[in-house]
């Protein structure tokens, strides 16, 4: 799949929507709007020590000159001190599966800056993004065992 390379920043919104569950707004390049919404699916689950109930992402794609025309690199800002999520080096035509584990990673990092632990397991500790097969999965940190795909984690998973 061959996605068109076009500078810029695109932005994404989390919130947690009236059911509990995680909503991004936004739309972007290539895969990364459907990235960012499996992520945001499950970020209102499982969270331990504190409790995030906004955040944004920001989606830049290469200008040639910062970042390869051809990368992506990803911001997270949310409340407090969550602001230092930074990753980059991946491609703007990533496949979804990687596109997906890799946000899910970022933004773990990003909100473990901010003391929160996510996604939690009260018995368990952290579930971990990795790829199985060809899908974007949460693994059991201890047992490494699949959970449930990124973007499908339910309550009676952690």
């Amino acid at each position: 799949m061959t996605v068109p390379s076009r500078p810029g920043r695109y932005e994404f919104r989390w919130e947690i929507g009236d059911d509990g569950c995680g909503i991004v707004h936004g739309r972007g390049p290539g895969s990364w709007g459907e990235a960012l919404r499996a992520v945001g699916h499950d970020l209102a689950l499982g969270q331990y020590n504190k409790n995030v109930d906004w955040l944004r992402w920001y989606v830049e794609v290469g200008d040639g000159e910062r970042i390869a025309g051809d990368e992506v690199m990803l911001h997270v800002a949310g409340p407090g001190r969550i602001g230092l999520g930074l990753g980059g080096g991946v491609r703007v035509d990533t496949a979804l599966a990687e596109a997906t584990r890799w946000a899910a990673t970022v933004t773990q990092d990003a909100v473990g800056d901010y003391n929160l632990a996510w996604p939690h397991r009260p018995a368990g500790g952290l579930l971990y993004a990795r790829i199985h097969g060809e899908e974007a999965v949460w693994i059991d940190g201890k047992s490494q065992a699949v959970v449930a795909a990124i973007g499908s984690l339910q309550p009676n998973d952690l």
